[in-house]
């Protein structure tokens, strides 16, 4: 029985479609359909959505039923799941390994939780052979289909999943999603990735664009052999690149944010608990927390004789929270908390998205409420 995919962790990616001219007849493009699709990486899954455009020209020979945004197949194969680095792996483990398929499903499952069975390592091997045993010039079918279409676009892709393996070069047409070109191997210079570009070259169909990231050698190689192409390093790669530092910094900070302010508002959550139920914070029975200081994304514990007696002051980013004086406030500091524990989960998708920002903004303007709400309601300009 196939075992159901759990897509709960999947990070959901927004892919925007730039296709506005056919690649084909360079008419105007339309929307036609919006889809979405998950794909399978050795470091996680992604739940990708895009739009689907298509020509204006009803008698365009654009491939059917339309044009997918570019960054839609980098890493992966059109029509598949399962990230270039996934059948790279797979291929090096049965090639230069000789592990069972089995074995390598079991490894994918425990080692990088891909939820995968043995016939589906099984067919991702078969399409890795394929792909490195069967150029296109030798195959007339879909040379023939090239040679109608009548441009290609180069798609120059890599996955290495291991640093001291093998990489899996492709190069592939992204009008069609043809492979062009599939080999291996542990290193490789500009002059070995020119050496593929001009197998291409002698297909004989003209080559309109170039996408690839930002590697050194692509770029070189590219400049190289087609330096009247335009080369389009691929949008999702770029951002994902160069966000890279700051998404890890954003990252740390939002942990940080939801480990300790998370933890200094359990005790006033349970002291408005309290006070509500007892009728305020003096009543019998209730025990007063400590005042608890928040600096920044930091929560520690103060003393008694910290910060002002009830209430919060903020200034420079210090905030000292005390245990409710009534059960109005008792309310207040429920709502504060709920809010706060809300604003703690706020969702992100980096690189575009900087969630730990965004939390860290939320809950100073928050604070800055509160703020005001208790100065005004004490008859204080200003908390002293």
């Amino acid at each position: 029985m196939r075992t159901a995919h759990d897509y709960q962790a999947f990070r959901k990616v927004i892919v925007h479609n730039e296709v506005t001219q056919c690649l084909v007849c360079d008419q105007a493009t339309e929307f036609a359909y919006r889809s979405d699709r998950n794909l399978f990486f050795l470091n996680g899954g992604q739940h990708v959505f895009y739009d689907v455009r298509r020509c204006t020209d009803k008698k365009c020979r654009s491939p059917k039923p339309g044009f997918y945004p570019q960054a839609l197949s980098m890493g992966v194969l059109v029509h598949h799941q399962y990230g270039l680095d996934v059948l790279a792996r797979i291929g090096s483990k049965r090639v230069q390994q000789s592990q069972t398929f089995a074995q390598i499903a079991d490894e994918l499952r425990e080692g990088f939780g891909l939820q995968i069975s043995v016939r589906e390592v099984q067919y991702l091997f078969e399409v890795y052979l394929a792909m490195l045993s069967t150029p296109i010039e030798k195959d007339p079918v879909r040379l023939g289909r090239l040679k109608d279409q009548g441009r290609i676009v180069l798609s120059i892709d890599a996955a290495q999943p291991e640093m001291d393996g093998d990489a899996l070069w492709l190069i592939r047409d992204q009008i069609s999603g043809e492979p062009l070109r599939a080999w291996t191997c542990r290193s490789i210079n500009a002059e070995g990735i020119a050496q593929e570009i001009r197998q291409v070259q002698l297909l004989g169909i003209p080559i309109k664009g170039v996408i690839s990231d930002g590697q050194n050698i692509i770029i070189q190689a590219v400049a190289k052999e087609l330096p009247e192409v335009p080369h389009q390093l691929c949008q999702f790669h770029f951002l994902k690149d160069f966000a890279k530092p700051v998404t890890q910094e954003d990252r740390e900070l939002h942990r940080g944010l939801k480990e300790r302010v998370g933890r200094g508002l359990r005790a006033f959550e349970r002291a408005s608990q309290a006070a509500a139920k007892n009728g305020g914070s003096g009543a019998a029975g209730t025990k007063i927390p400590a005042p608890a200081t928040v600096v920044g994304p930091v929560a520690t514990a103060a003393g008694t004789g910290a910060g002002p007696a009830h209430g919060v002051s903020h200034k420079q980013h210090r905030v000292t929270l005390a245990a409710p004086l009534d059960e109005g406030e008792a309310k207040l500091v429920a709502q504060l908390c709920e809010l706060a524990r809300a604003i703690l989960k706020t969702p992100g998708r980096p690189p575009l998205q900087a969630p730990g920002l965004q939390a860290h903004e939320d809950l100073k303007r928050l604070l800055d409420a509160l703020e005001e709400g208790l100065a005004k309601k004490r008859g204080r300009a200003e908390p002293s």
